[in-house]
């Protein structure tokens, strides 16, 4: 909101470069996408001179996304077994490992490993929850 005689006029800007078009007292991003991420702020100017607003910062979240995912492995009562998984995301996700669905205490980790396989570690571990 500004004020001014004569009325002034806006001018929006993404990390001090101004907005084509972007001249109204509201700026709107119809649909956000991760390079909009930036400072943003507005430049209010008349006749008599210019000021700028408080910069406002614009932080974009995604969805987390499996890039690797683990690979089953048959192994040999005694052998070890390890899964990994690889994700990516905005804030970086979390991991949470699930044998037959059901999730694995302690098992937070992008790596799953067994030390020591038994007959009943046999399953269909579903991967992370990320």
């Amino acid at each position: 909101t500004a004020s001014g005689t004569p009325a002034p006029t806006y001018q929006w800007r993404k990390n001090t470069v101004n907005i084509g078009g972007a001249t109204g007292a509201t700026y709107t991003i119809a649909a956000v996408a991760t390079g909009d991420a930036a400072s943003y702020d507005c430049v209010v100017s008349n006749t008599c001179g210019s000021v700028p607003s408080t910069a406002a910062s614009l932080t974009v979240n995604s969805s987390p996304s499996i890039s690797s995912q683990p690979a089953p492995q048959t192994v040999c009562v005694g052998a070890p077994a390890s899964f990994s998984v690889t994700a990516s995301g905005t804030p970086a996700p979390t991991y949470q490992w699930r044998k037959n669905i059901v999730n694995i205490g302690g098992a937070t980790a992008a790596t799953y490993s067994i030390a020591s396989v038994v007959a009943g570690d046999a399953a269909t571990h579903a991967g992370p929850r990320v």
